[in-house]
């Protein structure tokens, strides 16, 4: 039992950190699809509802995934855009909590590394780039 509380208390620091990455990146909920965007959405909502199939029913140069995640994010959250963008910010700091495993570690990981990998991910994107480079 001692060992869960060592445990969570090591892990409030990283909680944090993705608490803070989370927050950091929900003004992007409310940004608007770029032309690029629009036509994923597009490509994905035509092969959620109708079937119609990529670069055979509808073309575009980008590889399917990219259809096939706003498909799935349009048939889970509906036609608006704050769907495709919290499945972007979600991945964001997932990016940032997988680098931070990436990280050589000794015999016990700092407390806070996943969290800040987060932080510094979602700071990164959030930051340097406008809506036009988002999903």
């Amino acid at each position: 039992m001692e060992r869960l509380g060592t445990w969570l208390r090591a892990c409030w620091l990283d909680a944090l950190g993705i608490v803070f990455a989370i927050v950091f990146a929900l003004p992007s909920l409310a940004f608007r699809f770029g032309r690029d965007q629009a036509i994923f959405h597009y490509i994905g909502r035509e092969w959620w509802r109708h079937g119609t199939l990529p670069y055979r029913d509808a073309f575009d140069l980008k590889p399917p995934a990219i259809y096939a995640v706003h498909a799935l994010t349009y048939g889970l959250f509906g036609g608006s855009e704050a769907g495709i963008r919290a499945v972007e910010i979600l991945v964001i700091v997932a990016t940032g909590v997988c680098a931070a495993l990436a990280l050589p570690r000794g015999p016990l990981r700092q407390p806070g590394t996943l969290g800040c990998g987060a932080l510094l991910a979602s700071g990164w994107y959030f930051t340097n780039f406008d809506f036009w480079y988002f999903v």
